[in-house]
């Protein structure tokens, strides 16, 4: 009798044992389907791109005549109005802050941001646009701390099977600085470090010559060229003369002439009477 119950204990030993085992093997495959849920999570966060707001521009018309064009047809000088000669005035008083500004120090520029009490502002973003050879305005906005990798992988994106297979650089103009994908200078580098903080330009240039002509095709997906807009024409000094603000301004000195004389300066008074 202990015998035949030693033999049912050591027949079921193995039961347990499996069903351990089945146990055990359940709880690994889980953990396999939670590792494969996290690669998955991963690669999902990995296809994410970094930019967002894509935009693409049309070529720039210019069937009209431009304004030098028109300047140059005109059979008499042009004589500058008083709001043409204070919207002048204006833009070099402008041009003080801007590259005209005088050389300062990186001391001398903090003093007199302190003396002001302006504040440098801190960007997050910033927005980059690409010019094709053809005309054609590729803009993204960027994280600040995008490298330049992340603008290659941009442009790739939004190309035809044509245009992946070639290969192209970007650079920045004036002055000519090549912006290598491989360039160990700018290995690491982010938008901020290199200076495209709010916006910066970049050209592209294409490694086959004939394809650096403003006739060529864009090599861009027809996804894209379909959502093409045209470019935002800026505003012409044509239309900041003629508007409101500009009007009033040359309407002042009629309206001072209207309601009386100027008086006489005295040093002027003084030579008359001799």
């Amino acid at each position: 009798m202990a015998d035949t119950q030693q033999n049912a204990t050591e027949s079921a030993a193995p039961d347990s044992y499996a069903g351990g085992s089945t146990q055990t093997s359940t709880g690994n495959a889980d953990a396999v389907l939670n590792v494969s849920g996290l690669d998955q999570s991963d690669s999902q966060a990995e296809v994410r791109s970094p930019w967002r707001e894509v935009r693409l521009f049309l070529p720039p018309d210019t069937a009209g005549p431009s304004t030098a064009s028109r300047i140059a047809s005109s059979d008499s000088d042009p004589k500058p109005t008083a709001a043409e000669l204070k919207a002048a005035f204006g833009g070099a008083l402008s041009g003080r802050n801007g590259p005209d500004a005088p050389l300062m120090t990186k001391a001398m520029r903090e003093k007199e941001d302190a003396r002001l009490g302006r504040v440098k502002k801190q960007y997050t973003d910033v927005r980059i646009r690409i010019r094709f050879p053809s005309r054609h305005q590729l803009e993204a906005v960027f994280p600040i701390e995008a490298t330049i990798n992340a603008a290659y992988d941009f442009v790739r994106s939004h190309l035809n099977a044509q245009g992946q297979k070639a290969s192209f650089i970007l650079y920045q103009t004036p002055p000519k600085r090549d912006l290598g994908e491989k360039d160990v200078k700018l290995k690491g580098k982010t938008f901020g470090e290199m200076g495209f903080a709010p916006q910066a330009v970049l050209m592209l240039r294409w490694e086959k010559a004939d394809w650096n002509t403003s006739t060529s095709q864009a090599y861009l997906s027809n996804a894209l060229l379909q959502q093409a807009s045209p470019l935002p024409a800026p505003p012409s000094f044509e239309q900041q003369v003629n508007s409101p603000h500009a009007a009033q301004t040359s309407q002042k000195p009629t309206e001072e002439k209207a309601t009386g004389e100027k008086k006489m300066p005295k040093w002027l008074k003084g030579l008359q009477k001799k």
